[in-house]
């Protein structure tokens, strides 16, 4: 339970830390580097990862192309422009915009699919975590 719990907590560090760390390469890196540098060791690792393991299915060439569509889309785009914010914002407003972006793809996919149903609790909880944060944020005289 513990390494379960330390695994956890280096995981949150890691990804708070990641906006820190790119507001301060920003000012020495263009985005697209930081961008290009970033997927590059993740694909490394990647394929370190797969090499390793024994039983794989085949990828067909179909399903590359939307891989490939699907990393340029949703991992390239989304750092991209990640670095470019930080570039104009402070780490703290990103960290905030990007911790919503789950709550975005709800609202779209309510709106635009009518697939999801966003219950009460969860406009509650959603509507009361705002509300702290940002009677907080008034409080410690930090902007949002």
């Amino acid at each position: 339970m513990f390494r379960t719990y330390m695994w956890l907590t280096f995981s949150v560090s890691a990804w708070g830390s990641n906006f820190v760390f790119g507001k301060i390469l920003v000012n020495d890196f263009s985005p697209a580097v930081l961008t290009s540098l970033r997927l590059l060791f993740i694909v490394l690792f990647l394929i370190v990862f797969v090499l390793s393991r024994q039983k794989l299915q085949k990828v067909s060439i179909r399903d590359w192309k939307w891989i490939l569509m699907l990393g340029v889309v949703g991992v390239f785009i989304n750092q991209l422009t990640f670095f470019k914010g930080l570039v104009t914002a402070d780490s703290t407003s990103s960290a905030l915009i990007l911790a919503t972006a789950p709550i975005l793809t709800g609202f779209l996919g309510r709106f635009f699919e009518r697939t999801i149903h966003i219950t009460y609790a969860f406009w509650f909880f959603y509507c009361n975590h705002w509300y702290l944060l940002c009677s907080e944020q008034r409080r410690s005289g930090i902007p949002l």
